[in-house]
């Protein structure tokens, strides 16, 4: 189980609008303090220390967490963000959804941030534009079994740019956003449970706005 804040403190001169640190909970429900949304573990897994993560998720199959489908606080229309999450990968030899606001199946809109098998652990960040076509922004730098990273999308107007732990990696233009009537889910996309979920260590999430 996770908590979920709002308003709360984050990095010097911020304001968190939403937080997962994983203090306390069983790992299998939780329910956001100030709107109440909930999100259930639908994959397998539990609330570990780890001595590089801290409290953290260890996902060991299946999806992870899928909160309400009225849950939108993190709002990527917006002019300035950042949206971060710490992942220790145990495999990248088949892909991982690291998280999701989007219909997989259908292939009707959203927003995805993930890796792919083909590409070595490279974080790949897919959104559907007002066009209503997806588009993909890439790393350089691809995540490493066993060894913790912090993925990070930062949106300054009308530039979003790709970080893994403080490094640059890339960045586009900032898009007009789809934004669909789906649930926001960490370690698997929205709408399927079953398709490339990441597993691994899940560590703190963060979106706040600088």
């Amino acid at each position: 189980m996770f908590e979920a804040m709002l308003n709360v403190t984050g990095p010097a001169g911020t304001s968190d609008l939403f937080l997962i640190d994983w203090r306390e909970g069983s790992g299998t429900k939780t329910t956001e303090r100030a709107s109440k949304s909930v999100f259930n573990v639908l994959g397998s897994g539990a609330l570990i220390d780890d001595p590089a993560m801290g409290k953290c998720f260890n996902n060991t199959g299946g999806g992870a967490f899928q909160g309400d489908a009225v849950y939108n606080l993190i709002n990527l229309s917006l002019p300035k963000w950042e949206l971060s999450i710490e992942v220790t990968p145990t495999s990248v030899t088949n892909g991982g959804t690291l998280m999701s606001r989007a219909f997989l199946n259908s292939g009707t809109g959203g927003w995805y941030l993930s890796f792919a098998p083909s590409t070595n652990g490279l974080i790949e960040f897919y959104w559907v534009s007002g066009s209503g076509s997806w588009t993909r922004l890439a790393s350089t730098q691809g995540l490493v079994v066993g060894v913790k990273a912090k993925v990070r999308l930062v949106r300054d107007n009308n530039v979003m740019s790709l970080y893994i732990n403080d490094t640059f990696q890339a960045s586009f233009a900032a898009p007009t956003f789809n934004n669909p009537s789906v649930v926001l889910a960490v370690g698997s996309f929205a709408d399927t449970f079953s398709s490339r979920t990441f597993t691994g260590k899940i560590g703190v999430v963060r979106f706040f706005i600088p």
